[in-house]
C-alpha cells in the first residue's frame, strides 16, 4: 500500500470518533481486529484498504481511552500517588507527574496541579512526594462558587 493510500486510511478511520457518543469497548475492539485480521488475508487492493482504515480504527480508539484513563480513574475517589514535582512556587501551587498509583508504575506518567494547601516541608522541583490524593477534572474548576448562567447573567447585565 502506498504512502498517500496509507495517509487517506488513517483520515477516514479518525473521522468516526467525531460523531461517536461514546467509545466502543473492549469486546467490540477485539472483533473489529479479527475482523480485519481476517480481511488481510483475502487479496485486493480494495480489501486490503478497507482492512487497513478498520485497524487504524481500532489504534484510534484504543488511544482515545488512553487519553480518557486519567479522567475517569483517578478522579472522585482519594488516591495514593507518588509524584514528582516538576515546577512550585514554594508555598501552595505545585505541579507534577504522578509516576505510581497505589504501588503501580504509570507509563506515561500523568500531569498534576497541585495547590491550596501547604507540604508539611518546603518542596523544590525534582522532588519524590508520596501523596494522599483527591483530584479533579480541569473542568470541576469552571464553576466554582457559581453556576455558568449566573456568571453569564452577571456579565451581560453588568451586576
Amino acid at each position: 500500500m502506498r504512502l498517500p493510500w496509507l495517509a487517506g486510511c488513517a483520515i477516514i478511520a479518525m473521522l468516526p470518533l467525531l460523531w461517536l457518543p461514546v467509545l466502543p469497548g473492549m469486546g467490540s475492539l477485539a472483533g473489529a481486529s479479527a475482523l480485519a485480521l481476517a480481511l488481510i488475508r483475502l487479496r485486493g487492493r480494495s480489501v486490503a484498504g478497507v482492512a487497513m482504515t478498520l485497524l487504524l480504527v481500532v489504534w484510534g480508539v484504543l488511544s482515545a481511552h488512553q487519553a480518557l484513563w486519567p479522567t475517569r480513574h483517578l478522579t472522585g475517589a482519594i488516591r495514593q500517588a507518588e509524584v514528582i514535582l516538576s515546577e512550585t512556587d514554594g508555598q501552595a501551587l505545585h505541579r507534577g507527574q504522578i509516576v505510581r498509583l497505589a504501588g503501580h508504575y504509570l507509563f506515561p506518567p500523568v500531569g498534576v496541579t497541585l495547590y491550596g494547601e501547604l507540604t508539611p516541608a518546603p518542596a523544590c522541583a525534582g522532588q519524590h512526594w508520596l501523596m494522599t490524593l483527591r483530584l479533579r477534572p480541569v473542568h470541576g474548576q469552571l464553576n466554582d462558587g457559581a453556576s455558568t448562567a449566573s456568571v453569564m447573567r452577571w456579565r451581560s447585565t453588568g451586576r
